[in-house]
């Protein structure tokens, strides 16, 4: 698999994502927020619940539409509200060159 820029306009449901980085650390509160650590950089992002899912299912290669999928049922969201919270999501995580398409 080769490794594509990410562009949040451009991805499909098919399209796989996965987190750019190799050394890092997601911490879980039990309250589902979470602290993302980039030990590259040593920046430090505080995640809601809805960004510590995502950073979360991030972790290994998985396709949008199942992430899409998984984020609407998991906040009950209506379809088009998860996919366009998750594409701005992704977006700004794209900016900051934390993910990245297969």
């Amino acid at each position: 698999m080769s490794l594509q820029v990410f562009c949040s306009e451009e991805i499909s449901s098919e399209t796989l994502l996965v987190l750019s980085l190799k050394d890092f650390s997601l911490e879980l509160s039990p309250e589902g927020r979470g602290l993302f650590f980039n030990q590259m950089s040593g920046e430090i992002l505080s995640l809601n619940k809805t960004g510590a899912f995502i950073v979360d299912n991030l972790r290994n290669p998985i396709a949008f539409g199942i992430l899409l999928k998984k984020f609407s049922e998991i906040f009950d969201l209506p379809r088009r509200a998860a996919e366009a919270d998750l594409r701005e999501f992704l977006a700004t995580l794209g900016e900051m060159k934390l993910v990245q398409s297969l």
